[in-house]
């Protein structure tokens, strides 16, 4: 009995080791597999008319990506099919297919066009009721704010009739007196709103002239860098046809590009056109985007002490 039990015990730590392993090991391709990525588009070299603009209809996109062997892939092309496909071991899961839409979408017509017919008179009422419900309290609304804006003169001028002039002119000249002191409430009152945007400008420029800032902010800025540089392209081939149909804005262009020639001289072939406003591109972009380096350059700004001391004191400043 006892060595059947053994057995038994044996066999599911087995299996338990097994199905740990795997888990293990989906988590490990779900972190360090690179989703890989392909975008490519074109518009043909095409020179512009007085009024003319880009023509949609002659561009084209195609936007593509890959994960471990295309076990899960994706696709984006316009104006072929502009929506995102994705596909898990090749079959379909988004969207849903089109039949399921195309009879929703006729059942809600065919509800659209009975349902007005079978409301009843009962029903009609009660939609009468709710309206009117609706407009009600909106009404009382606008009386009850007629009411206080009149509240302070019917206080004050509330003369009555047994009255002497005496009393009648003692009444009025309060009333002059309050409205000579509401500019004086208005400007302390904005007097103390101008104090308190002034302190908070203070303590924002002490936070950021603190050491602690300082350091969480070259520690995003590092994170934020490395995340940027996996995320660009590893491969890119762009060429550009562009006129701008002035030649004075064409030439800032070509010296911007001239410029910046050493980084992007694999990158980008620019052609310009001094005299016609003009445009033309075709693109090739390849890069990979890693879970990983993605939780992990989150993550270290997320938990970094510096980053949360300065995220607090922030939040304390705008609720001050």
């Amino acid at each position: 009995m006892l060595a059947v039990f053994l057995s038994i015990l044996k066999v599911a730590c087995i299996v338990l080791a097994i199905v740990l392993l795997i888990a293990i090991l989906l988590v490990l391709l779900v972190l360090f597999v690179p989703i890989r990525y392909r975008i490519k588009g074109n518009y043909p070299e095409t020179v512009f008319k007085e009024g003319e603009g880009v023509d949609k209809d002659k561009v084209f996109l195609s936007v593509k990506f890959s994960w471990l062997l295309h076990i899960l892939s994706g696709k984006f092309l316009y104006p072929k099919r502009p929506e995102f496909v994705i596909r898990v071991f090749g079959i379909k899961i988004f969207p849903r297919k089109e039949k399921k839409i195309k009879e929703k979408y006729n059942d809600e017509k065919s509800g659209e066009k009975f349902g007005d017919s079978e409301l009843s008179v009962t029903e009609k009422d009660n939609l009468d009721e709710t309206n009117i419900s609706r407009v009600e309290p909106i009404e009382k609304e606008n009386t009850e704010l007629n009411q206080e804006v009149n509240v302070i003169t019917e206080e004050k001028l509330n003369i009555d009739d047994d009255e002497t002039f005496f009393d009648k002119l003692k009444k009025v000249a309060e009333t002059a007196l309050e409205l000579i002191k509401m500019p004086k409430r208005v400007f302390e009152k904005n007097r103390y709103t101008i104090s308190r945007v002034c302190d908070k400008i203070r303590m924002i420029k002490s936070t950021l002239e603190n050491d602690i800032f300082k350091r969480a902010y070259s520690l995003v800025k590092d994170k934020l860098i490395r995340l940027l540089k996996m995320i660009l392209p590893d491969k890119s081939r762009i060429e550009l046809y562009l006129g701008m149909g002035d030649s004075a804005t064409e030439a800032e262009l070509m010296s911007v590009y001239g410029i910046l020639y050493p980084v992007l001289y694999d990158k980008l072939k620019f052609t310009p056109d001094f005299e016609n406003r003009a445009l033309g591109a075709d693109l090739d972009l390849k890069g990979h985007i890693t879970v990983f380096t993605v939780i992990y350059c989150i993550a270290v700004c997320y938990f970094n002490k510096d980053v949360k001391k300065v995220i607090n004191r922030f939040k304390k400043i705008m609720n001050s």
